[in-house]
């Protein structure tokens, strides 16, 4: 009788741990998905014995914007880092030079203490997703690289000679990452398996279908492309994936794929110089991704592209697009990113600076005042920015005489490039260069997140619109408006 209670205790007992598994898998699988208020935690502990410089780059969705953190960690201290967390994703870790990838996943508390071997750091993860960070740091060693998953393919789309390459490439990028996957199965739960799985396959489709649109805008290149390649392309993968939702590699492959669909619908390209222009093409992305997606995937994207027009064009953002959206929850999102007080509001003063101009001469912001001045910010690899020049230009020779300045500042940008580019194209802009903290002062000061990024400021200098039109955007009619504005005040 004895040996049977004891028996059956024993069954009791992994009945009861069978259940806690399975209710901490369940909790675990529900952490999938996107979830726009999800937050995390990454306490960093240093106990090198020296200071620790570290820095963290963690780019979450809604809004599409990188969270940085640069912090100098004393020896025997500890910085619990705060992070937007809205899906599983890659955070960039650097300590001390050295790059790494880290997990993390809404809701997680997890902990990386740095230790010092002769001549180099050693990191150690704690926590749930201590296993997966430990692989994520073999898979380091081994591929020289924590991005070794995407860089060549950034390579060869710059530098293929025919797009079969390019596929080719790719594709043999894929099977060795997932090859890697597959040897070191055992150190890794299946949960991430399974999800590291289709990360790797939607970032080779991605990559497939940018790379046709990338090589003709960026390089003109214009490919044939092969037969049936969407559907090749794609292949078995879903479409609309909410347990993918969010991830980084997962959206940048539903953009590449709208946008793919989006030009193959034979509707007419729009000119998008005026605001109703660009209004229109964004209304066909809209219409794109009603027509191309479903379920929650359908309003988080849709959540996602509308936040970026809010963001980056919010003149020509249409609020009937609003209605769109389903889920309540994020269509109040929106409402109030459309409705908050934006960086720099109309009526701002503009913000000082005083920056070197090609002959090193400094000019601060207060030379401007008298004159209408549209700013533009760009950098020397910024192909659109560099695509205005001749609308830019063309604004100077129009307001020729009149009390109106055109300012290009070059940011992410090496001083030798900058005067090179300013030669071959023959600017006609005032031009001066920002670098180091300034860069990072107007970066903040003018919300600047892409580039180009033009500003319209009146002759009092105070802000007309942060965001504004560009140069090829008809912004040469809002200048003749304050022209009238100007003359009306004296």
């Amino acid at each position: 009788m004895g040996k049977f209670h004891f028996i059956t205790r024993i069954i009791l007992v992994l009945l009861v741990q069978g259940l806690l598994a399975s209710c901490k898998n369940e909790n675990r699988e529900r952490r999938f998905g996107f979830d726009i208020d999800g937050k995390s935690t990454l306490t960093f502990h240093n106990s090198t014995g020296d200071s620790v410089h570290v820095n963290l780059i963690n780019w979450y969705t809604i809004p599409h914007r990188p969270q940085e953190f640069d912090s100098l960690i004393p020896s025997g201290t500890s910085i619990p880092f705060e992070l937007i967390t809205q899906n599983p994703s890659y955070v960039s870790l650097t300590v001390d030079g050295k790059k790494y990838k880290v997990l993390t996943l809404p809701g997680d508390k997890s902990a990386v203490t740095a230790s010092k071997n002769p001549g180099s750091i050693v990191l150690a993860f704690s926590g749930d997703l201590q296993p997966i960070n430990e692989f994520l740091v073999k898979k380091m060693v081994h591929f020289n690289s924590p991005d070794a998953d995407w860089m060549p393919r950034t390579t060869i789309a710059a530098s293929a000679e025919n797009f079969g390459d390019i596929i080719k490439t790719n594709d043999s990028v894929t099977r060795l990452h997932l090859n890697f996957l597959e040897e070191n199965a055992d150190l890794v739960p299946r949960w991430f398996y399974d999800f590291e799985q289709q990360r790797l396959n939607y970032l080779n489709a991605g990559f497939k279908l940018n790379s046709l649109n990338y090589r003709k805008s960026m390089l003109n290149i214009k490919d044939t492309v092969p037969e049936n390649f969407l559907e090749t392309v794609v292949g078995s993968l879903p479409i609309s994936n909410e347990t993918m939702l969010g991830n980084m590699r997962y959206m940048y492959f539903l953009t590449a794929y709208l946008s793919y669909r989006k030009k193959s619908q034979n509707v007419s390209t729009l000119n998008a110089d005026t605001k109703e222009g660009l209004k229109m093409s964004f209304g066909r992305g809209v219409k794109t991704i009603l027509d191309e997606l479903s379920g929650k995937v359908k309003d988080v994207y849709l959540t996602y592209y509308l936040s970026k027009i809010i963001d980056h064009r919010r003149y020509a953002f249409d609020e009937e697009w609003l209605e769109i959206v389903q889920d309540k929850k994020y269509q109040t999102y929106l409402r109030e990113e459309l409705n908050a007080h934006p960086i720099l509001p109309v009526g701002s003063p503009l913000p000082y600076f005083n920056l070197p101009d090609s002959s090193n001469n400094f000019i601060e912001s207060h030379y401007y005042k008298g004159q209408i001045l549209l700013i533009n910010f760009w950098a020397t690899w910024c192909k659109p920015c560099i695509e205005e020049f001749p609308y830019e230009n063309e604004l100077v020779d129009r307001f020729e005489g009149k009390p109106v300045k055109l300012l290009n500042i070059a940011i992410q940008t090496k001083e030798d490039s900058w005067k090179t580019m300013i030669n071959r194209h023959g600017l006609k802009s005032d031009n001066l260069l920002a670098q180091g903290n300034w860069e990072e002062k107007l970066s903040a000061d003018f919300d600047i997140n892409a580039l180009p990024h033009s500003v319209l400021v009146n002759w009092e200098g105070k802000i007309v619109q942060n965001k504004c039109p560009r140069a090829s955007e008809n912004v040469g009619e809002l200048i003749a408006e304050l022209l009238v504005k100007m003359e009306g005040s004296k």
